[in-house]
């Protein structure tokens, strides 16, 4: 459990005791609870200041931060509490979060005393309560040296390698004999703020002589949001009284993400029919029957505050319907300066696959394109890389851009008439359908030659027998309708088939080089031939 006693050292005839608390933090919430100066030194009724910090090093988040009155535990001291400032805002304090607050003492004696601080909050959704003191010594002295630092300005820089934000703190004897040995430092977080100009560190300041400290944020590159506090820690001596005194500030800071940005500020498509927009209420179409390169193009723009390099395009469509062009001006390595542009342009490449069936056996069929990531690094926030999907121009929403196709269909049938009997024949036959304004589609059907006699062929269709292997060609042309069909028929040879057994015949169907966008079914056939 949490609990509390007293150590004291002993010096020849003298003591000096000090307070130690501790707190067991199992299943519970757990602040670390410091102050500087600690312990606190001042003049006889002009007082000092400390400053409290509390962190939430445990794995709870409290809420509800409060503040109660410091109790004096010895001495005539008065102390006052003000200004509870939290990183993350208001009065919470998420783990590995920090909240400060800073406690006034005086005193009409010289004396040495002790003052508890203390801080509370809730956890878990205020269902319980957590508190935690601190033990204070202070010393109120006729004579000594005392530093007081100027209340720091909150400091904000973009992380974009270039702004930055300085503030000069003045340190003042406030005391009444000189100090010796100042050295003032920052704690490393961030590492992006610095001393810039110390005109404190080794002097000697006689009492009512100030100093100042040039504190630097920036540049930095950054492409998060960062916040927090910093503490600038003077410490110094008066070579009597004080030994080692540090005395603290805290400076706000704020590390804004760097403001890169890319858009797309137009998208256009080529080879498509007239009256698509893009949009899914009016997608692009891309007809089968229009020989012409079906492109979709997207220019990017660099609409950010520094010049840009490209690292990289990711296509995020399938590489059968799209491929990136090498026309494209968007090329690994160039450099965007602000609101230049460049192109990425996307070929559609199904005309390319010669049995191509997107979606199956249809007219029509949906080949909407992905935006494409991209990869880019500032070139004067060096370091900083950024990976992003720019956004559609208007009325495009989202990442999609919408396209349609059509296509002519190939059906492919085979069937045997007059099974079983001495007049067994085998027709393969090929349908055209959905071909308006399509040129003509040729047709190759191989299969074992298990035949005699000579086919009956229909007018657009030839035969051919090689190695045991016919070849039927068969070439479509559509009608005004857009259909067509074409077929040849086999006589059976009956002395190829096996007694009380049966032939398999195997067909496998293709289409010759072309252009035009038709999807062909089935790819293959089988059938057996039995007597």
């Amino acid at each position: 459990g949490n609990g509390s006693q007293n150590i004291t050292v002993q010096y020849g005839s003298n003591s000096l005791s000090q307070t130690i608390t501790w707190y067991n933090s199992k299943g519970a919430a757990l602040l670390q609870m410091s102050a500087n100066p600690n312990p606190l030194t001042f003049i006889v009724n002009n007082g000092g200041s400390t400053t409290i910090i509390l962190t939430n090093i445990g794995g709870i988040s409290l809420s509800n931060v409060t503040i109660p009155l410091p109790i004096i535990a010895s001495g005539s001291a008065t102390a006052t509490e003000s200004n509870l400032t939290c990183s993350a805002g208001g009065s919470n304090l998420p783990v590995g979060q920090s909240c400060i607050y800073t406690v006034f003492v005086n005193d009409t004696s010289e004396e040495s005393g002790m003052i508890m601080l203390g801080v509370g909050g809730t956890y878990n959704d205020g269902a319980k309560n957590y508190s935690r003191i601190l033990a204070l010594p202070y010393t109120s002295a006729a004579t000594a040296a005392v530093l007081s630092i100027s209340q720091p300005i909150p400091m904000t820089v973009v992380g974009n390698n270039t702004d930055q934000n300085t503030q000069n703190l003045v340190v003042t004897n406030i005391g009444n004999i000189p100090t010796t040995s100042i050295s003032a430092n920052l704690v490393s977080s961030p590492s992006s703020m610095a001393i810039e100009s110390d005109f404190c560190t080794g002097i000697t300041l006689n009492a009512n002589e100030s100093c100042t400290l040039n504190i630097q944020l920036g540049p930095v590159a950054a492409t998060t949001l960062e916040s927090g506090f910093n503490q600038l820690i003077v410490t110094y001596s008066d070579g009597s009284f004080v030994t080692n005194e540090s005395r603290l500030a805290i400076i706000p800071y704020t590390i804004e993400a760097n403001s890169q940005d890319i858009v797309i500020t137009n998208v256009s498509a080529t080879g498509a029919e007239s009256g698509g927009t893009g949009e899914s209420t009016s997608p692009y179409i891309f007809s089968g029957a229009n020989q012409a390169q079906k492109m979709i193009t997207f220019t990017i723009a660099n609409n950010g505050t520094n010049q840009i390099t490209l690292r990289g395009i990711i296509n995020n469509n399938s590489p059968i319907a799209w491929v990136i062009d090498d026309n494209s001006t968007c090329d690994e390595g160039i450099n965007l300066a602000i609101n230049e542009s460049c192109t990425i342009v996307f070929d559609n490449v199904l005309g390319l696959n010669t049995l191509a069936v997107p979606g199956g056996l249809g007219s029509v069929y949906q080949e909407n394109i992905k935006v494409p990531t991209v990869v880019f690094s500032d070139n004067v926030a060096t370091g900083t890389q950024f990976s992003m999907i720019p956004p559609l121009p208007t009325p495009l929403t989202g990442n999609t851009v919408y396209v349609t196709g059509t296509q002519a269909t190939v059906s492919n049938i085979l069937t045997i008439e007059s099974a079983g009997t001495p007049n067994a024949s085998v027709s393969i036959t090929h349908y055209l359908a959905n071909a308006t304004n399509y040129e003509s589609v040729t047709v190759i059907t191989r299969l074992e030659d298990y035949f005699e006699g000579t086919p009956n062929m229909s007018s657009n269709c030839t035969e051919n027998s090689s190695l045991g292997v016919i070849t039927q060609t068969c070439t479509l042309i559509p009608d005004g309708s857009g259909v067509a069909n074409e077929s040849g028929t086999y006589l059976v040879n009956q002395q190829l088939i096996p007694e009380s057994s049966e032939l398999l015949l195997t067909t496998l169907f293709s289409m010759a080089p072309h252009t035009q966008i038709i999807s062909m079914s089935p790819l293959y056939g089988k059938l057996s031939i039995s007597k």
